[in-house]
């Protein structure tokens, strides 16, 4: 999936942030990729400190049965 928002604040310039993520399933196996602000957009966040840029989050679910 991939969500987006283009933002402006007064007295700054806008900027377009995206975040994607892949899910797959395999029997009791989910593996995800979440990327974060993919396009390394530069703005200030709520507090006025330099959001993040881009990061990537990996994660490996094992399901067990509960039987």
């Amino acid at each position: 999936s991939l969500r987006g928002v283009r933002a402006r604040r007064i007295g700054e310039q806008a900027y377009l942030r995206a975040d994607a993520r892949a899910t797959l399933e395999l029997a009791a196996l989910r593996l995800s990729v979440d990327v974060y602000n993919v396009g390394g957009a530069h703005y200030l966040d709520i507090a006025q400190v330099r959001a993040p840029g881009r990061s990537v989050l990996l994660a490996v679910e094992w399901r067990r049965g509960t039987n």
